[in-house]
């Protein structure tokens, strides 16, 4: 490699070492199935870890209904009628 002068190094320096200071902000939509109580926020040597745990299902018991026959219509008995 040729030699650099000073002045050539403080402007690739300049260049491609400088960063962006300042505050920062970025809003995002959070989904409906969050549980936004339970989210946890870590920022650690200039990483932020967002955690967006999901709410948990909340099962129904579907429970079998009394005196269904094969025919699934609520009779005891095929033949029945509702007249």
């Amino acid at each position: 490699m040729g030699n650099i002068s000073d002045e050539d190094l403080a402007e690739i320096v300049m260049k491609y070492c400088t960063g962006r200071f300042g505050t920062f902000s970025q809003l995002y939509e959070i989904p409906e199935d969050i549980d936004i109580k339970n989210i946890t926020v870590n920022y650690d040597e200039g990483i932020l870890q967002v955690n967006l745990p999901r709410k948990q299902e909340t099962r129904r018991s579907i429970y079998p209904r009394f005196g269904m026959n094969d025919y699934n219509d609520g009779y005891n008995d095929p033949y029945d009628s509702f007249w």
